[in-house]
């Protein structure tokens, strides 16, 4: 998160470290909104393991599937 750098946010190291909670994602998986299609974009870039699999459970999915023959 450093890296993205903003003059109005700031960041700093928390003693203990503390475990995140893992997140989940939740979508209809037919929808071909470009706000969606941009945020899974940026999901696949930064969390290369939620990507893969996102792409994997997608390919599946009947509604996916029908939406690319169309």
């Amino acid at each position: 998160m450093r890296r993205l750098r903003r003059d109005d946010v700031w960041f700093c190291e928390l003693t203990p470290h503390v475990r995140l909670p893992d997140l989940q994602l939740s979508f209809r998986a037919a929808d071909l909104s470009p706000v969606l299609a941009a945020f899974l974009d940026v999901v696949r870039a930064n969390c290369q393991e939620v990507g893969s699999r996102l792409d994997e459970v997608l390919a599946r999915h009947p509604a996916v599937r029908s939406a690319d023959r169309d």
